[in-house]
């Protein structure tokens, strides 16, 4: 995407956020039928050459990007709350030939306030887990605060990040880090998650526009399924698009495969419900 000078920049960003936003649109077709600031320009003529290995002669400075892509977060956090989205959440549960033993489905409208606090009005909520395996708020907001990880100056006080390499996804050129807390997860049945696993930083908005991996802490046999999340561009900021997860988990003594599918949708300026 970057060969040496940035060339018809605006256009080709134009093109590949298309190109994006059509495997966006394809993977939440696919969900459905299941139920930016812009790059700095010094640092983005460094990011040449093959997106699978850094040459002596194609060498970036991994800080650099982590604390850039950092600050653009911040930008893009602040951004999003400025949006209300409809959040929505499934899980299934499946057993021999796939068919579904138990399923739990929520859908939420996320939004700010009159006074400018995180709210939100549930719109639905349909359960057929057996009462001793429910799912509460707690937990559904610790998943989905993961699914939905955000790269900040606060996340780097909080994670140690290492360089992998560079990856192609469809028409994006992506700078690849892996992600682990920085201290020993203890676990806490109502305590905070955490994140261990990749992400992809777009190498000129240098924003993340995915994240892989599992959430801690999470203690076999019930641990929750490893995941992706990608992320659209809105107005110039990446922000969460839609979740899928799957894995083998044990539930009620048996070991069923685990479905998980999340959407944030309809992005549109705040307002109070």
């Amino acid at each position: 995407m970057i060969a040496g000078k940035i060339r018809n920049a605006t256009v080709r960003r134009g093109n590949r956020r298309l190109a994006w936003r059509s495997k966006v649109a394809l993977g939440l077709l696919w969900l459905l039928i299941w139920t930016c600031v812009p790059a700095e320009l010094s640092l983005a003529r460094d990011l040449t050459g093959d997106p699978s290995q850094d040459t002596g002669q194609d060498k970036i400075d991994p800080q650099q990007v982590i604390n850039q892509a950092a600050e653009n977060g911040r930008k893009a956090v602040a951004a999003m709350a400025g949006y209300s989205y409809t959040a929505e959440l499934a899980v299934r549960y499946l057993g021999v030939g796939d068919i579904v033993e138990w399923e739990y489905n929520r859908s939420a409208k996320v939004f700010r306030d009159r006074y400018g606090a995180p709210a939100e009005r549930v719109i639905e909520v349909k359960s057929t887990l057996p009462k001793d395996e429910s799912i509460n708020l707690v937990t559904v907001n610790n998943l989905v605060q993961i699914y939905k990880f955000m790269l900040t100056p606060e996340t780097l006080r909080t994670y140690d990040f290492n360089f992998v390499g560079r990856e192609r996804i469809d028409e994006l050129e992506t700078i690849v880090f892996d992600v682990k807390p920085k201290k020993k997860i203890q676990m806490e049945p109502a305590g905070q998650r955490y994140l261990r696993g990749r992400i992809w930083i777009d190498d000129q908005d240098l924003q993340v526009v995915k994240v892989g991996g599992e959430i801690l802490p999470e203690p076999r046999p019930h641990r929750t399924p490893r995941f992706e999340t990608y992320f659209q561009n809105y107005n110039n900021y990446w922000l969460p698009a839609y979740t899928t997860a799957e894995d083998d988990l044990l539930l009620a003594g048996d070991l069923l495969r685990v479905n998980v599918k999340a959407r944030f949708i309809d992005y549109a300026p705040n307002k109070a419900f």
